[in-house]
């Protein structure tokens, strides 16, 4: 939809093809598993809405938090492990701001900055100092005020109305980042001292951009998805691409995308999908250009493909297609941006 005026629709058609790819069926650090989703803005009824495992969740114009879908871990968090097949209202009487849905848990944020977290909890990723799972929505350090919030698989990041970044989960690989390889079950400061404004939780590592634009990454680096021209693994943040100012970053399943602050997109790690976007299969450990000259407003990183919405209001999207997730009307796997026409 060239030079559409309607963002919204084209954001949530981003947003729910982010479903699992090619390959991906279980959660491991070598898998195409679903990392992270994006929240993503739409016109109505949901201002908000974020797709997580094998769930949704959503917010209302009033706050009113909803979720859906598979039920088991208590990822919806209406205090059942029932499936339900439409919307449940959550955490009736709260009003909430900010969610996003891991992998078989989920996050929201209330509009007083209370941080709130439900569902499976192994790895500790719901940051309650426990690794009980919660079938209902319970207070995440208390006391504190976030702004942001981003739920992978194993584990959860969150920046505070401070700019402080906290993480917490499963550490195995460094993907909290905070020069450990130990689970942490309650949020623990990353980089101190540095604010952040922005969050993206991948599958097994994480990238965060500073106020100042500065692009961070760290954790699981096989693929060269930290996008340090390297695939050694990374316990703290690394700057990535130094010198470029970012404002947008996604982390895919073992790749990541972020936008400059100029508009140009960038993507790096694993490609053999062709999820990165750049004409080849060929891996990247450091950010290359896609579609150059042309300028993006948003992306979104699914397991092994990726969508993008451009200035002039174009959606776009790319890599693997076995399922028709891209939405070009085929099951051809593209390894460009490819012009997605919504009806």
């Amino acid at each position: 939809m060239s030079g559409s005026n309607q963002p919204g629709l084209i954001s949530l058609f981003v947003l729910l093809i982010f479903a699992q790819g090619c390959s991906g069926r279980s959660l491991s650090k070598n898998s195409e598993s679903s990392p992270s989703s994006d929240t993503i803005t739409y016109t109505a009824p949901l201002p908000k809405v974020s797709a997580g495992g094998h769930h949704t969740c959503g917010v209302t114009g009033a706050g009113v938090f909803n979720c859906w879908g598979r039920n088991i871990e208590g990822q919806l968090g209406n205090g059942t492990t029932t499936q339900r097949n439409s919307a449940v209202v959550i955490d009736s009487g709260t009003s909430y701001s900010q969610i996003s849905g891991g992998t078989s848990h989920s996050c929201g944020i209330t509009t007083a900055g209370v941080l709130k977290c439900w569902g499976y909890n192994y790895y500790g990723q719901l940051g309650d100092g426990t690794t009980t799972q919660r079938n209902s929505p319970v207070v995440i350090d208390s006391g504190t005020s976030y702004s942001q919030i981003s739920s992978a698989g194993p584990h959860t990041c969150g920046i505070t109305t401070a700019g402080v970044l906290k993480c917490w989960g499963d550490n195995t690989i460094g993907e909290l980042g905070d020069g450990t390889t130990t689970q942490r079950n309650s949020p623990v400061v990353i980089d101190s001292g540095t604010s952040y404004s922005q969050i993206s939780a991948g599958n097994y590592h994480t990238c965060g951009i500073t106020t100042a634009g500065v692009l961070k990454c760290w954790g699981y680096n096989y693929f060269g998805q930290l996008g340090d021209g390297t695939t050694t693994q990374r316990n703290s943040p690394v700057v990535i691409d130094s010198g470029t100012s970012y404002f947008q970053i996604s982390g895919g399943g073992h790749y990541t995308c972020g936008i400059i602050t100029a508009g140009g997109l960038k993507c790096w790690g694993r490609n053999i999908y062709g999820q990165l976007g750049d004409g080849t299969t060929t891996q990247r450990n450091s950010p290359v250009v896609i579609d150059s000259g042309t300028s993006y407003s948003q992306t979104s990183t699914g397991a092994t493909h990726n969508c993008g919405i451009t200035t002039a209001g174009d959606l776009k999207c790319w890599g693997c297609n076995d399922y028709g997730q891209l939405g070009d009307g085929a099951t051809t796997q593209r390894n460009s941006p490819t012009v997605i026409n919504l009806n």
